[in-house]
């Protein structure tokens, strides 16, 4: 329940909203209330409902996302739509640093690492798994098998 401390600073928030030909419109009072009123401005239609079809792995995202998980995480996102062009600046805030992304066929994305760091990272993983099967038995790393469908096409060698 709220104060009257409350109750009467809201109604002299939304007098002076009302004469500068203002309207607040009131959020449910939770943790997401910024991030609903955010993106009600952005999105059509009921939150509730936009939040349900989120749920779904097979409900598209797009722009609204996008900025929401750049400023949550403080990286600007930088998409490859085309062969042979720059990356797009999606989100253009000026963070240091950056998501890059493919956008593929209208409907897809897949992550984009500089060629160095996929080097480094199988390095390490290279070590990591020369570690663990001194300590591990043959039985539990065949059970760690990679089933990742993304490795890099072997026609052409990254290095």
């Amino acid at each position: 329940m709220k104060s009257n401390e409350e109750k009467g600073a809201e109604k002299l928030m939304d007098d002076y909203l009302k004469s500068i030909g203002l309207h607040r419109k009131k959020i449910a009072k939770d943790g997401s209330c910024l991030f609903r009123a955010v993106a009600e401005q952005f999105i059509e239609g009921d939150f509730e409902e936009y939040l349900f079809k989120l749920q779904d792995p097979q409900q598209w995202v797009g722009e609204v996302e996008i900025n929401a998980l750049a400023v949550m995480y403080k990286r600007d996102f930088l998409i490859f739509q085309e062969p042979g062009k720059q990356a797009v600046n999606i989100t253009d805030n000026n963070f240091k640093d950056k998501v890059r992304l493919c956008f593929l066929n209208g409907n897809h994305y897949d992550s984009v690492y500089p060629i160095k760091q996929i080097k480094d990272s199988a390095l390490c993983q290279c070590e990591c798994f020369k570690i663990s099967s001194d300590i591990l038995s043959d039985d539990i790393i065949k059970l760690c098998a990679s089933s990742d469908e993304s490795e890099p096409d072997t026609g052409e060698g990254l290095w």
